[in-house]
């Protein structure tokens, strides 16, 4: 008999844990995917005997080859091969978290655990490339030539070899012709023009167990009815369509994920910072600037530069918002600095008055002044249909609600910060304007990378959020598209930790 393949889709990516997370540029795995790579590792009885692996070029594939059965200096997988990229395994849709990285950044991260020899510059444009497109024809002509690829890559494999192809749940319907189970066989002399897979008995049983196996016209019409659901999928819902929204600290961390992620949502952007560029810590985010990411994606935005501690600054700043989109629905005040970070570990006996005066200045003051200013305009507005007037959401942190070590500043500040939401709340009630705090947990911006350098260790925070560690900027989104949007009509004064079960325990 031919060579054994084992079809494998990649553990779980970041992706997978929200709709937001689909705007993530080619994810990578989360923790409990890697906790599945190696479950698998675990029980696949094959190891010896994989000649050959192969999988898609999308950083989630190429982390489930290499976790789940890549070489790893045991007996069994010493004399393991490299996996072997495959441009044709690639996932069917183009969204973000579905389109690869260019070569030379995958050369970069997986270096020789990868052979990338197929894997050429434009592989992951669908404007370069029409055949990868998502419509159900090419999928089926991209399909049949990852057969042929795979069948002429196994030309010369043993009867006993086995062969690993990691790639994506959607594509693997077309890679097999099996929308429900598999179609028979159709390649007795090798011949087969579409180069069709054929799915052992043992596979079929453990997956359907003694389920009759469909007809060729069943393949045909179930096949035909997953191509149409592809094509004819209606897009989602913009939960903030028409909305105007001020998003402060926009250039990087949660102020870009946040802008971006409304933007998805329709909602036009003002992104304020001191200065468009990202912070250097985080060098994904140094690419291209917040407003003009917005922008090439097809949303509207703006940028304006504004000290948000000066009020003559912050007025102005309102005022040039609503002189180019005439008025102002949310605001998302973001901006903020955690000086303490930055140095070695100080009590308040040994804090400098400056650090308290700049931390108070950017983390309280800024708030005052962005919500006072833009308070001033909301109630001059027409209110929606609902009655609603416009959204605040204020960044507290998880040091609002509860103490810390170290970071007196940050903490009052950040305190300020949660008690002011809930006076704002009450005050402009009536005028239907909600006003809501999100206190995120420590998250994987460039504030966490200063706390790393100097305040604490990546373990040790870690281990202090019960549920998947630390966050990433994109665990924030849902909340602020959720406070600003029609669904939390009825919530306002609330400070929401975000943050895995910190504030929990």
């Amino acid at each position: 008999m031919p060579a054994t393949i084992h079809l494998v889709r990649h553990a779980q990516g970041f992706h997978n844990l929200s709709r937001e997370n689909e705007a993530i540029h080619d994810p990578r795995l989360t923790e409990l995917g890697e906790q599945q790579c190696q479950n698998l590792r675990a029980q696949f009885p094959h190891h010896k005997q994989v000649k050959r692996l192969f999988a898609s070029p999308l950083r989630r594939t190429l982390q489930t080859c290499l976790l789940a059965f890549g070489h790893q200096e045991t007996e069994d997988t010493l004399q393991q091969p490299p996996v072997i990229a495959i441009p044709e395994f690639q996932e069917v849709a183009d969204s973000p978290c579905d389109t690869g990285s260019d070569p030379a950044t995958l050369k970069q991260e997986f270096a020789s655990l990868v052979d990338l020899h197929r894997v050429y510059d434009g592989w992951n444009s669908t404007s370069e490339w029409p055949s990868w497109s998502a419509k159900s024809e090419s999928l089926q002509v991209r399909a049949t030539k990852a057969r042929q690829v795979l069948r002429e890559m196994l030309q010369f494999a043993g009867d006993d070899d086995h062969v690993v192809v990691v790639t994506h749940g959607a594509f693997l319907h077309y890679l097999t012709n099996d929308y429900y189970g598999v179609e028979p066989a159709r390649d007795p002399d090798g011949r087969d023009p579409e180069a069709s897979l054929i799915e052992t008995e043992s596979s079929w049983e453990k997956r359907y167990g003694k389920t009759p196996r469909p007809t060729q016209d069943d393949q045909d019409k179930l096949q035909a009815n997953f191509g149409s659901f592809i094509m004819t999928s209606p897009p989602a819902l913009q939960r903030l369509a028409g909305k105007i929204a001020i998003v402060t600290g926009s250039s990087s961390g949660l102020g870009r994920a946040i802008s971006l992620a409304y933007s998805r949502e329709g909602a036009s952007l003002v992104c304020v910072d001191l200065k468009p560029e990202a912070r250097a810590e985080v060098a994904s985010e140094c690419e291209i600037n917040t407003d003009e990411l917005v922008r090439q994606n097809g949303g509207r935005a703006i940028f304006i530069q504004a000290d948000l501690s000066k009020s003559d600054a912050v007025e102005a700043m309102v005022k040039q918002a609503v002189a180019e989109y005439g008025r102002i629905d949310i605001l998302v005040n973001n901006a903020g600095i955690s000086i303490e970070a930055r140095h070695a570990p100080l009590r308040i006996h040994e804090t400098p008055d400056e650090t308290w005066d700049v931390t108070m200045a950017v983390n309280a003051r800024s708030i005052f002044l962005t919500s006072k200013h833009t308070l001033q305009q909301m109630i001059r507005q027409d209110a929606f249909p609902s009655g609603d007037r416009g959204w605040i959401i204020n960044m507290s942190s998880i040091f609002g609600l509860v103490g810390g070590y170290n970071n007196c500043s940050y903490a009052a500040a950040k305190a300020a910060v949660s008690n002011l939401t809930r006076q704002v709340a009450l005050d402009y009630a009536p005028e239907g304007i909600h006003c809501n705090a999100i206190c995120p947990g420590y998250t994987q911006t460039a504030i966490f990378r200063n706390t790393v350098d100097f305040l604490d260790d990546a373990e040790g925070i870690r281990a202090r959020h019960p549920l998947h560690g630390v966050g990433v900027p994109e665990d924030i989104v849902g909340a602020a598209i959720f406070l600003a949007s029609a669904e939390a009509r009825w919530i306002t004064g609330v400070s929401l930790p975000v943050d895995g079960g910190y504030t929990a325990q």
